[in-house]
C-alpha cells in the first residue's frame, strides 16, 4: 500500500512539474511574441529604444538556457519599453521647434 501511494504521489508531482513547465513555455512564447510585436510597432515609426532589441535577445538566450522565469520577465519588460517608446512617439510627433 505504501508503495502504491508513493508511486501515485511521485506521478502527481511529476505531472504537475511538466504541466507547469508547459505553462511557462506558453507564457514565454506569448510574452516574447507581444514584445516583438510592440518593438516592431515602435520601430516602424523610428522610435524604438536602443536597448529593447538587446532585451529581446537576452530573453531568448535565457529561455534557451532554461531560465523561463527570467526570460518571461525580460520579455515583458521589453514589451513595456516598446509600448513606452510608441507613446513617446505619439506625444512628440507634432512637436515643432521653437525659434525664439
Amino acid at each position: 500500500m505504501r508503495i502504491l501511494l508513493s508511486v501515485i504521489f511521485v506521478s502527481a508531482f511529476t505531472f504537475n512539474a511538466y504541466a507547469s513547465s508547459g505553462e511557462m513555455s506558453n507564457e514565454y512564447n506569448m510574452a516574447l511574441s507581444e514584445a516583438k510585436s510592440a518593438y516592431d510597432k515602435a520601430k516602424k515609426y523610428n522610435f524604438a529604444w536602443s536597448e529593447t532589441k538587446e532585451m529581446i535577445k537576452k530573453s531568448e538566450d535565457s529561455a534557451k538556457a532554461g531560465d523561463m522565469e527570467k526570460a518571461i520577465s525580460i520579455a515583458k519588460a521589453a514589451k513595456r519599453q516598446s509600448e513606452n517608446a510608441y507613446q513617446q512617439y505619439i506625444s512628440q510627433k507634432d512637436v515643432k521647434p521653437r525659434l525664439n
